[in-house]
C-alpha cells in the first residue's frame, strides 16, 4: 500500500510558506541565543559559522541541559535550598558564568544538536518522515530562488499539510480510525509526569533525564522528552511543562528556576506572546480530530485522558509516522511493507554537518 507521505514532495508541504531561516553565530553567548529563541518564538536555531557554514543546530533542550546540570548551577541551587544564598545570589554565582558561555561550548553535546539535514524540494516526504519519526525535528530543505530560496521544514509543517488534506482518500481512511485503534493510546504506560508544587528546576532535570527510544531493523534510537504533563494531586492534567517554556529567560530572570512550577509556569506564559494551550483527547477520539486540536491550538502534543488520568501521548511525531511507510507498530496497513535499511532513502539527502 502507498502512503500519503510517497506521493508528496515536500516543497508542495512549503508551497506559500515564508520561512526565513533564523540563525546564530557560533561565538554569540548563550544569553543571545536564549533572546534569539524568543524573539523568534523558535525552539532550535541553526548554528553558523563565518561565511555562513552550517556547524550543528542550537535546540532549547542544549541550553536547558546545560543550565539545570551544570555544576556552579547545581553547587548554587544546593546553597540556596540551605538557605545559604538568596535566590538572586544564583545569578550572581551561576548565570553569569553559564550564560555568557558561547554557543559552540554546547552544540553537539546533545544528538539532536550534532546534525543538520538537508534534502531537495523535489524529495518526497515519505524519506523526510523517517528521520522526523527518529527524533528530528526539522530539516533543511534546499529550493531554487524562484521557490523562495532555502527554508526549514518542521513537523508541525508536515501535521499542517496532513490537517488540510483531510478528506484527500490518501489521509482519510487512516485519520478516521480512532487513537486505541492507532496503538497509540493502550493505557497502562508508566506516565513521566511533574507536580505543580515542585520547582521548575526539578521539573526540568527530569524531563532532561528521561529517554524515549525506538528500534527499527537497522538502528536504535534514543532522544530526550520534549514535555510532560502538569498533574495535581487528584490525577488532573491542570498544565504542560515543555522545552519550549525556557525561551524568555535572561540573566535577570534566571531565579525563577526555583519557583514552584505552577509560579514559573504562569511567568513564563506571561514572557511568551503567543502561550499555548494544554489539549487533551481520549483514546476514542479519532486521529482526525486529534490534528485537528494540535493544528488548531499551534501545539505540538495532546495528552490522551482516560477516566479523567493521563495515560498517553498523541504528539507530532506519531501523527506523521502514521502517514509514512515507516510506521512498523499498528494494524493492517503497513504489514507488507518490506522493511529495509536506509540507504535508498538517504541517496539524495544531504549531511551538512556533523560534530
Amino acid at each position: 500500500m502507498s502512503t500519503f507521505f510517497e506521493q508528496i514532495c515536500a516543497g508542495e508541504v512549503v508551497e506559500g510558506i515564508s520561512h526565513e531561516i533564523y540563525t546564530v553565530d557560533e561565538f554569540a553567548s548563550i544569553s543571545e541565543a536564549l533572546g534569539l529563541l524568543h524573539k523568534y518564538h523558535v525552539l532550535s536555531l541553526p548554528v553558523v559559522s563565518e561565511g555562513m557554514k552550517y556547524k550543528g543546530v542550537l535546540n532549547v533542550a542544549d541550553i536547558i541541559h546545560e543550565m539545570v546540570f551544570h555544576p556552579t548551577f547545581v553547587r548554587s541551587v544546593q546553597k540556596y535550598e540551605a538557605k545559604e544564598i538568596s535566590a538572586m545570589d544564583i545569578i550572581r554565582k551561576a548565570g553569569d558564568e553559564i550564560l555568557h558561555e558561547p554557543v559552540s561550548a554546547i552544540v553537539g553535546k546533545r544528538p539532536e544538536s550534532k546534525y543538520l539535514w538537508a534534502f531537495k524540494n523535489s524529495d518526497k516526504m515519505s524519506k523526510i518522515a523517517e528521520y522526523f519519526r527518529h527524533g528530528s525535528h526539522r530539516v533543511l530543505l534546499h529550493r531554487d530562488e524562484k521557490s523562495g530560496g532555502d527554508c526549514i521544514l518542521s513537523q508541525s509543517d508536515a501535521v499542517r499539510y496532513i490537517r488540510h488534506h483531510l478528506t484527500d482518500v490518501r489521509v482519510h481512511p487512516v485519520a478516521r480510525l480512532t487513537l486505541e485503534e492507532h496503538g497509540i493510546a493502550l493505557g497502562g504506560k508508566n506516565i513521566v509526569t511533574a507536580s505543580p508544587t515542585e520547582t521548575a528546576l526539578s521539573a526540568f532535570r527530569r524531563l532532561l533525564s528521561t529517554h524515549w527510544s525506538r528500534r527499527t531493523v537497522s538502528r536504535n534510537f534514543r532522544s530526550d522528552l520534549s514535555a510532560m504533563p502538569i498533574v495535581d494531586s487528584n490525577g488532573k492534567v491542570v498544565g504542560t511543562l515543555s522545552q519550549s517554556d525556557l525561551r524568555g529567560l535572561n540573566s535577570e530572570n534566571l531565579h525563577e528556576l526555583v519557583l514552584p512550577l505552577n509560579e514559573f509556569c504562569k511567568r513564563a506564559s506571561a514572557r511568551d506572546a503567543r502561550p499555548t494551550a494544554t489539549v487533551s483527547v481520549t483514546p476514542q477520539t479519532t486521529l482526525q480530530e486529534a490534528i485537528c486540536k494540535v493544528v488548531d491550538n499551534k501545539v505540538h502534543r495532546a495528552w490522551i485522558m482516560d477516566h479523567e488520568r493521563v495515560v498517553g501521548v498523541v504528539s507530532l511525531t506519531d501523527i506523521i509516522a502514521r502517514f509514512s511507510p515507516y510506521d512498523f507498530s499498528f494494524l493492517n496497513y503497513y504489514q507488507n511493507v518490506k522493511l529495509s535499511g536506509s540507504t535508498d532513502s538517504e541517496s539524495s539527502m544531504q549531511l551538512l554537518c556533523k560534530l
